[in-house]
């Protein structure tokens, strides 16, 4: 409710306005109302929204989301905590972590005598029942761990399964077909597999070419730059003959470079290189709010998915 003056009753109020969210069903709003988090950000330790409000105690107060290398403490927060290599290392506890090769020397190095422990070491573990484990056991100075074929990976630190190599971006150019252990690329009709790359296509004809824009046209050049024709004239609008120019911000700016617009929620985005950061605004120029301050170094393209967030 809202009311033009300050009254004891409700008469003569009237119902305020609902404030239309910028945000999806899968992101979090800050309190600026301007800035969308993921929802998988908030209570996670690291403050995303400006004011970090995605980390605020009465949000968060038991609700601390940590991650695979983290711990809950008493108080909510989370800590890094020490994981030692199996492969190399052995495990103290209390996150110490010594060689390998300094288990069962007969010198403890652990606080409390972990890594001489007179009744394991030299046991093979291994040699019964393949320590349980689905496909290889490596056997330590004190224990074992399981361990897995390439294309596998373990589930429950003694059952190997597939890897979905496919599931990686990159994995193939075109077609990837995902088997037991391994996978496979495939190419496209008017493609073939790069002898030189096999998970990467090349085009059986034809000669490759770029295409790139210029201010009244499209063009392609072959990338021997040979040659060079113009592929599109008759463009809708033109490139770069805007009549109607405004300087939307014109200050507080050092290097401005790349530059990305949310059309639904009417948003503008840019890197600015001389200041590392990432801002935004809306398309008055008003609103203005630094998104990303932290561990950048020259940003420059940005590219933006306002569907997705």
């Amino acid at each position: 409710m809202y009311c033009k003056e300050v009254q004891t009753s409700r008469q003569g109020c009237a119902v305020a306005p609902k404030v239309r969210s910028p945000c999806i069903s899968t992101e979090f709003e800050c309190h600026d109302r301007m800035t969308c988090v993921h929802k998988a950000w908030v209570c996670d330790g690291d403050r995303d929204c400006p004011d970090g409000g995605d980390e605020a105690p009465e949000i968060c107060r038991g609700n601390v989301t940590c991650r695979l290398d983290q711990f809950q403490c008493k108080d909510h927060s989370s800590r890094t905590m020490t994981v030692c290599d199996k492969r190399t290392e052995f495990d103290c506890g209390g996150g110490m972590c010594i060689p390998i090769s300094k288990v069962c020397d007969k010198k403890p190095d652990c606080p409390n005598f972990e890594d001489e422990p007179k009744d394991r070491c030299g046991e093979n573990e291994c040699a019964k029942n393949n320590g349980g484990c689905s496909q290889r056991c490596v056997d330590t100075p004190v224990g074992y761990y399981c361990d897995c074929d390439k294309g596998y990976k373990l589930a429950d630190n003694r059952t190997c399964e597939d890897v979905d190599e496919c599931l990686d971006a990159g994995a193939c150019s075109q077609m990837c077909i995902n088997e037991k252990g391994t996978f496979k690329c495939e190419c496209h009709a008017g493609y073939a597999r790069d002898p030189r790359d096999r998970t990467r296509c090349k085009a059986t004809e034809g000669h490759p070419s770029l295409l790139f824009a210029r201010r009244f046209d499209i063009r392609k050049i072959s990338l021997d730059h040979h040659e060079m024709v113009a592929i599109v004239n008759d463009t809708k609008a033109p490139i770069d003959e805007g009549t109607q120019r405004t300087v939307v911000i014109g200050d507080q700016l050092i290097t401005s470079d790349g530059l990305a617009v949310d059309w639904i929620y009417n948003h503008l985005y840019w890197t600015d290189t001389g200041k590392n950061h990432i801002e935004l605004a809306d398309l008055q120029g008003n609103m203005r709010k630094i998104l990303i301050r932290d561990r950048l170094e020259e940003p420059r393209a940005i590219a933006l998915n306002p569907l997705d967030g």
